[in-house]
């Protein structure tokens, strides 16, 4: 157990407590509320104050990679972050700017991306007019899309993502020009993930991103009361992409590769 002051820090099984803090604010904790779908795959630590949750850690023992999520104040998440017991060599982590200061001091913090959460809703959607053949992906377009990502590095596809998540394609003379997909979603907390869009680098600033993105933000909306996605804070391209559809930015957070820990 690790103690800060009056902050009590401890593992927990009992992701109904867990759920009910990331609730607070849902569309940042978006990730760890669809992660928590697979309860099998997640280690959660909560930091307390009498009884009170403050902050709460949640790390998702995903297929391709591991990603941990910080929620709540800055000193409760290191808390949290402690708590949870040993965490993988490497790992991505999301997080609020707050928390930068702390983690150095518990993790081998690598490259470090601010990131803008954008969230829509059937009440602000704004759909693209239709500038390309749009159609939801099927597990038989794998090798398509397959070839598509393969000019993003860093992107893993495999093909049970068409199978379980939503992705849709947008099409021109029979090849796949642009992608993009669910990271997760969680019907029970009304609540789904948008990413992997990407465009073949020779037909980019031709609009195939944005009609993939509508097509496939339009399919979720009639499931989820909010699409959320993420964005490089500073590249306004895509960022004015996603406004023009009625996302809106929500709140500023970090994207950080973590390297060995020091815990």
């Amino acid at each position: 157990m690790t103690i800060i002051a009056r902050l009590r820090g401890e593992r927990t099984d009992d992701l109904r407590t867990v759920e009910a803090f990331l609730l607070g604010d849902r569309l940042y904790a978006a990730q760890p509320l669809c992660q928590l779908e697979q309860p099998e795959r997640c280690r959660c630590a909560v930091a307390a104050t009498n009884g009170t949750v403050r902050a709460c850690a949640v790390l998702f023992r995903g297929a391709v990679f591991d990603a941990l999520t910080l929620a709540g104040d800055a000193a409760g998440a290191f808390v949290a972050l402690g708590a949870l017991g040993s965490l993988p060599r490497q790992f991505w982590l999301w997080a609020r700017e707050e928390h930068l200061p702390h983690l150095a001091d518990a993790l081998r913090v690598g490259g470090v991306t601010r990131m803008l959460r954008m969230a829509v809703t059937a009440a602000t959607f704004r759909p693209a007019a239709r500038l390309a053949a749009v159609r939801r992906l099927l597990p038989a377009d794998f090798d398509l899309v397959e070839r598509l990502y393969r000019h993003t590095p860093g992107v893993v596809l495999r093909p049970e993502h068409l199978v379980e998540g939503v992705y849709h394609g947008a099409f021109a003379n029979g090849q796949l020009l642009a992608a993009g997909g669910t990271h997760g979603t969680s019907r029970r907390n009304g609540v789904a993930i948008v990413g992997n869009v990407l465009t073949h680098p020779g037909w980019r600033g031709r609009g195939f991103a944005t009609a993939c993105t509508s097509a496939l933000t339009a399919h979720l909306l009639r499931d989820y009361r909010d699409v959320v996605l993420n964005v490089a804070a500073d590249n306004l391209p895509a960022k004015n992409v996603y406004a023009s559809l009625g996302y809106g930015v929500h709140c500023r957070l970090v994207e950080v590769q973590v390297g060995q820990t020091l815990f």
